[in-house]
């Protein structure tokens, strides 16, 4: 029974009525009364999720409904009316149920998931009965790299997120945050590897050769990146090995730190008829500081791994020719809670560090644009501004 106003006299009536008989019955808006409730219910053929906050928080069941929505697509309906048609012989297939999930993993992921997002359910029906009659190989273990982005977990894309719920295995940085990593099912094996910033560099050869055995041991592995994998994150000497291994691998993109930080900061790095190009650049390393370019019409320069050459990169950019005025964002743990932004200038900013010390990692934002933190910023603490009048006039 549904009753829409349980504090008018019929609704009472018929609440009391409800309970002496025995009937489950709904009061929309009032939990007290109730003694059942309906949930937000998200269908995908026989796939059917609900949501329920016990009728305390039915908006926020609908907001939850929705961002179910967004990352099950109506493919999970189709692959689970497909096996559900086929239980039995996948029992008698593959009686290992972890076996049977790697392979609607595969199934999905594969060219049948991509029939069943393109509404050809009967090319769908095809591949799974050539899976299911063994003309089709078993599912083989397989690598995904993918970008976690600069820390928020709402910045990972839907790809990424759907890796980590169906990974067995996560070989993760250091420093991808704990609440993203606990987006990955629990009895997924994590392992850290890689090392954090300030740590002499390692061997990478360890962290490969254990990923492409676990692949061999029919694994599904998820590499899993900081910012984007293909961005100063030796991805290539990853795929050279997947590829020399015969190991399947898959790349997932993601919010690289310049991006994610000069957006949490509040800084647009190009401006229409002025900062017209943005150059990316490590700064890891002494060496690395040659590849720093001369100042160019409206050039803005995003340095990774900097805050320990910052008074060398200082330097190396006065020495091409760059203004000492101008402005320098520093943004460290950017997207995190904890993010804190200096906003300071070239010619200050070894001097405005040691004033106001930042832990690593942090990313230096380099140009006019730089100094739009004072204007735009939107999250976390104001930017620390280090003492420079030409700073304010900027801003």
């Amino acid at each position: 029974m549904l009753v829409a106003d349980g504090g008018s006299a019929e609704g009472r009536r018929a609440v009391a009525a409800a309970r002496r008989r025995g009937i489950p019955c709904s009061v929309i808006d009032d939990p007290l009364r109730a003694s059942a409730h309906w949930p937000a219910v998200l269908r995908r053929g026989p796939l059917c999720v609900a949501v329920s906050t016990g009728g305390e928080a039915p908006a926020l069941a609908g907001l939850l409904r929705a961002r179910l929505e967004a990352a099950i697509g109506p493919e999970w309906g189709g692959l689970a009316a497909l096996l559900a048609a086929h239980r039995e012989r996948l029992r008698r297939r593959l009686p290992d149920p972890a076996a049977r999930r790697r392979l609607a993993a595969a199934l999905l992921e594969g060219e049948l998931g991509q029939a069943l997002r393109a509404g050809r359910e009967d090319r769908a029906a095809a591949l799974l009965e050539a899976a299911l009659g063994g003309t089709a190989p078993e599912p083989r273990g397989s690598v995904a790299l993918v970008g976690a982005g600069p820390g928020d977990p709402e910045l990972l894309t839907l790809a990424a997120l759907r890796e980590l719920e169906l990974a067995e295995v996560v070989l993760h940085d250091r420093l991808v945050p704990a609440p993203i990593l606990a987006l990955a099912r629990p009895e997924a094996e994590r392992i850290a590897v890689g090392r954090r910033c300030g740590e002499p560099p390692k061997q990478g050869g360890d962290a490969i050769a254990r990923m492409i055995e676990l692949a061999r041991a029919g694994r599904r592995v998820l590499r899993l990146k900081g910012g984007d994998p293909l961005l100063f994150a030796r991805a290539t000497e990853e795929l050279e090995a997947l590829a020399a291994a015969g190991v399947p691998f898959r790349i997932v993109p993601g919010v690289t730190a310049a991006l994610g930080c000069a957006a949490a900061a509040g800084i647009p790095l190009t401006r229409r008829g002025g900062a017209r190009a943005l150059l990316l650049a490590s700064a890891h390393d002494p060496g690395s500081l040659e590849t720093l370019p001369p100042p160019g019409a409206g050039l803005s320069l995003a340095l990774y791994m900097g805050l320990r050459q910052a008074g060398a990169i200082a330097a190396r950019l006065r020495a091409l020719g760059w203004d000492a005025a101008t402005p320098v964002a520093v943004v460290a743990a950017g997207t995190l809670p904890e993010q804190r932004v200096l906003l300071t200038e070239l010619g200050r900013l070894e001097a405005a560090l040691a004033a106001h010390p930042l832990p690593p990692p942090a990313t230096l934002l380099v140009g006019a644009q730089a100094a739009l933190a004072a204007r735009f910023a939107w999250r976390g603490q104001p930017p620390v501004r280090d003492p420079v009048p030409a700073l304010a006039r900027a801003a």
